[in-house]
């Protein structure tokens, strides 16, 4: 369908994966066959009940045809933009080190918002994200061990390391990170990292 008059839909932002791990997967009445980490993707975004309208490069490009790549290369941008929403997906992970990321992840956001409130950047946002730095205390946001590693382990993700994705969420309307059972706003996320950029 031409994007100007495609249904609403959204699109995956993931990483391909070990290319000999495939699984197969029906659409419009062919087996195609994609990599495990797509279809442990799919298969978290299915709902139960409904239709979803998904886009994932490696089902929705003809990646047998150079021609067709390298026409839809050009267009990603548009593709990503247009998307309803953006669902990144770093894999499957246990529910438990999920929560501890994301607890980690809010508590340094929350950690950081409530210094610029009681502190006299509050009246000026662009000086309170100037003294960030000032405003970090390491011992108290990184108590719990596990929480830490847990944190680590989701940055560690592949996903991460991927120069596309910026591409690919920069353009959303609308981003969420999920990670196995659990997800999580993509700009919590940003905003952790920037913090957490200041302090290695």
């Amino acid at each position: 369908v031409e994007l100007k008059i495609a249904p609403p839909y959204e699109a995956i932002s993931y990483c391909w994966g070990d290319p000999e791990r495939r699984k197969k997967v029906i659409c419009g009445g062919e087996t195609l066959r994609i990599t495990k980490g797509l279809s442990a993707g799919l298969k978290r975004f299915r709902y139960p009940e409904e239709a979803r309208i998904l886009w994932a490069d490696a089902i929705c490009i003809n990646q047998s045809n150079d021609q067709e790549k390298g026409h839809q290369v050009n267009i990603m941008a548009d593709v990503y933009d247009h998307a309803s929403a953006v669902l990144v997906w770093l894999g499957e992970a246990s529910r438990r080190a999920a929560k501890r990321a994301f607890r980690l992840l809010r508590a340094i956001n929350d950690y950081i918002d409530w210094r610029i409130v009681e502190s006299e950047f509050a009246n000026n946002p662009s000086l309170a994200m100037a003294n960030v730095p000032k405003l970090v205390d390491r011992r108290r946001l990184f108590r719990n061990q596990a929480g830490s590693s847990a944190l680590r382990d989701f940055f560690s993700r592949p996903w991460f390391y991927r120069v596309w994705v910026l591409q690919e969420v920069a353009l959303a309307s609308s981003a969420s990170i999920f990670y196995g059972a659990t997800w999580i706003g993509f700009s919590e996320v940003v905003q952790a990292a920037f913090i957490l950029s200041f302090r290695p």
